[in-house]
């Protein structure tokens, strides 16, 4: 789910979120799901090196014509930031792991796959505390 919020004032806001690292696993051999993304979108005045100079030289310029472009700052999964009036924050939530088992992945040599996310992958605490009480 993407969300977009615009500020209308200066305004300082927080976002406290989780699965920005690590994606929302699947169970019982489900696919995982996405990573989620917090971006902040920063209006920022593009340099000039003509009103530059004439600022260093102590020349006052007639017009203060300022062109300004947007730059996409990754603000993480917990932030704090000073918002400008017109700034925006896009939040880009994970959604969830898949249900059910994926066929098998082969790769070239028809070996499977090994999964990278795998060291990780456990599940929840209980399901763990399960597996231990087993063994």
């Amino acid at each position: 789910m993407l969300t977009s919020l615009r500020f209308r004032i200066p305004v300082q806001v927080s976002i406290l979120s989780e699965r920005r690292v690590y994606h929302p696993y699947g169970l019982a051999g489900g696919e995982d799901a996405s990573c989620g993304l917090n971006v902040w979108v920063r209006k920022v005045k593009k340099s000039n090196p003509e009103e530059s100079n004439k600022q260093l030289n102590g020349q006052k310029s007639e017009e203060d014509i300022s062109i300004y472009e947007e730059r996409w700052i990754n603000l993480g999964g917990k932030n704090t930031a000073a918002m400008k009036a017109g700034e925006r924050i896009i939040v880009c939530t994970p959604g969830g792991g898949g249900w059910g088992k994926v066929e098998d992945r082969r790769d070239t040599n028809g070996e499977r796959e090994r999964d990278p996310k795998h060291a990780w992958r456990g599940g929840s605490h209980a399901s763990r505390e399960e597996t231990a009480l087993q063994a």
